[in-house]
């Protein structure tokens, strides 16, 4: 198959472009009549594992987006190569198909929620970890235009359209559920919930009223998630309350 004009067929051609840049840096001057090459701003040349980590990257970043806008089922590798400006063939090469392609962006979304869930966890216990939480899930971070989106989607395709996740997904929902339940134990030990409250029921709806909400919100992004967030937040509070 023949690239479209202006693709990247592969990421070695990142090598040429760095070669070109080198040369374009490079000038000749004189000095006691011998010539010299005299680099300004060299760049040292990326290696062969840098190159494919830049391309993965890249393909990664470009499905995200694309999963975000039409769904796991509707996206093909080959769209998601022109979109990273690659060849249509190369997610193939590194993905091998579609199914690899979704665990790779599986592993990417859910790295960077548990990121941000150890960040956010860290000085919280009992209610205030429950609340932040439930404030961390309905967040979207600054600057990501797509992946809040797509590991939503992810989530909600796992039992539909991309089953080769299913059983990472449902681990993701075990060790959330595992996580609430000892925050709310610690919540009732503390005396900031009410001693009632079953831990493994509560944090199985909690959970499912986060996922509700955010499939509402996948169907129709007009609903205000900043004003959803809050209500959320104010609910659990009360409801929790001794």
């Amino acid at each position: 198959m023949t690239p479209r004009r202006g693709a990247r067929s592969e990421p070695s051609r990142t090598a040429a472009a760095d070669d070109e840049a080198f040369a374009a840096d490079t000038s000749v001057v004189e000095r006691d009549g011998v010539s010299m090459a005299r680099t300004l701003g060299k760049r040292p040349r990326r290696t062969q594992a840098e190159r494919r980590a830049v391309a993965e990257r890249e393909l990664l970043t470009a499905a995200l987006k694309l999963i975000a806008e039409k769904g796991v089922a509707r996206t093909t590798l080959a769209e998601i190569g022109e979109a990273a400006g690659y060849s249509r063939a190369l997610p193939a090469v590194y993905f091998r198909d579609r199914d690899g392609l979704v665990r790779a962006l599986w592993e990417h979304v859910s790295r960077l929620f548990s990121r941000r869930m150890k960040q956010a966890a860290e000085c919280r216990e009992g209610l205030d970890a429950v609340l932040g939480f439930v404030d961390l899930y309905l967040t979207r971070p600054k600057g990501d235009a797509f992946a809040f989106r797509a590991s939503q989607v992810l989530q909600t395709e796992a039992f539909t359209s991309a089953p080769e996740i299913r059983e990472s997904v449902a681990q993701h929902n075990h060790d959330a559920e595992r996580y609430l339940r000892a925050q709310i134990r610690a919540g009732i030990k503390r005396g900031q919930i009410r001693p009632d409250v079953d831990p493994a029921a509560q944090a199985i709806m909690i959970i499912g009223a986060l996922r509700g909400a955010v499939s509402h919100w996948l169907i129709n992004p007009k609903i205000n998630l900043e004003l959803l967030r809050k209500e959320m937040l104010t609910s659990i509070r009360r409801g929790l309350a001794p």
